[in-house]
Order: structure tokens, then C-alpha cells, then sequence
């Protein structure tokens, strides 16, 4: 464990980020914090599904490819119990600036996710060191030309 004062400076900023993984997450309270160290530990037998709705992602990946990590270990059951190792990215290919295929490596063999981005009707400001506001954006699962959630 290694305590660090500022992981960034955005309302997404980590509140923990695994290393060598660069997995980030966001919103981990300290009663979460145990429970995550348990579930990231390489050794530790997966029993509970993690909480991936506080995954931000890998640092090393692209936007659309975190989400589709996300968006593929929260579809089924025993997914979110995989562990980090259990995942590689193979490719991403965009078809145009809100749709991309990502393959991912999983225990089934390359498995492609399509991931849209989709507007959210609102601004937001994407840093407290930014004065421009941005549109916020989701990314979700979905083909060519929806937004399915």
C-alpha cells in the first residue's frame, strides 16, 4: 500500500490505483478499500463479484476500450469475479468517432464488444483546471448507430 496526496484533478480523479495493473477506481471509501486489496490480489480466490461500477479504468487503455472491459465483466454472471489477468485488449477499431469494436482476451477466446458513445444532453467541466465545458458522454454496448444501455 502506498498513500499519495492527489491522483488527478477531475471529477473521475482515482481514490486508488493498482499498480502494476493501472487499474483506477473511484469512489472507494475506506470501508471499501480492504475488499479491494482482497479482490486485486492476484492470489485470492474470487468468491463475490467486484463493484465495477467504481472501475474508471485502465490507465494504459483507450476510453472505449475501458468501457468495453466494464460493459463485458458487468453482462453476465461470474464475469466480475475474473480476475484483472483474466482480460487482455487485443484491437479497437473505430467506425467513426462514437462507435468502436474492442476484442478483448477472455477465458472464451477474442470477444468483441461494440461500444457506443452517446451524449447526455448536459455539460460538464472536465477538470478543475478547465474553464471550457464539454458535453457529457456515456459509453455504452451497442452496434452501429444505437445507444442501447
Amino acid at each position: 500500500v502506498w498513500q499519495a496526496s492527489h491522483l488527478g484533478g477531475h471529477r473521475f480523479a482515482a481514490t486508488l490505483v493498482h499498480l502494476p495493473s493501472g487499474l483506477c477506481l473511484g469512489r472507494v471509501t475506506p470501508e471499501d478499500a480492504p475488499a479491494w486489496v482482497d479482490a486485486l490480489d492476484p492470489g485470492t480466490p474470487r468468491r463475490t463479484r467486484m463493484r465495477w461500477e467504481q472501475v474508471r479504468g485502465r490507465v494504459a487503455w483507450s476510453r472505449p476500450a475501458q468501457a468495453a472491459e466494464v460493459l463485458w465483466r458487468a453482462g453476465a454472471a461470474g464475469r466480475g469475479t475474473l480476475p484483472l489477468s483474466a482480460i487482455g485488449l487485443q484491437s479497437s477499431h473505430a467506425a467513426d468517432d462514437t462507435h468502436w469494436t474492442v476484442t478483448l482476451t477472455t477465458p472464451d477466446g477474442p470477444t468483441p464488444v461494440s461500444v457506443v458513445r452517446a451524449p447526455l444532453g448536459t455539460t460538464v467541466q472536465p477538470s478543475c483546471q478547465e474553464a471550457v465545458f464539454e458535453a457529457a458522454v456515456a459509453f455504452r454496448e451497442g452496434g452501429a448507430g444505437s445507444a442501447a444501455s
